[in-house]
């Protein structure tokens, strides 16, 4: 599966991060992301367009089976709250 648009498009004022991902005909990833500061927001956004790359080379991996993507997101979903939780334990 090749990607055919991406959109990433941070709104300062907002404090969001959305990101559009068309990976297929019938296949796409959208998300939007508010932070409540705008404190380390660089940092966060970083992490989370981390966790957004490496969903999109799972899907555009056509070696990947469908029932293989639970799986792969619940492990890229679980490092992305393991960064999170690193990172707010060193703001504290």
């Amino acid at each position: 599966m090749s990607v055919l648009f991406t959109d990433h498009i941070f709104h300062e004022e907002e404090q969001g991060l959305h990101i559009v991902q068309q990976l297929g005909e019938s296949t796409s990833l959208s998300c939007h992301i508010m932070f409540v500061t705008q404190e380390f927001v660089d940092y966060q956004k970083e992490l989370f367009q981390d966790f957004v790359s490496v969903l999109i080379d799972m899907l555009s991996d056509e070696t990947v089976a469908e029932y293989e993507y639970k799986q792969h997101f619940e492990v890229a979903l679980q490092d992305l709250n393991t960064k999170l939780q690193v990172f707010a334990e060193k703001i504290e």
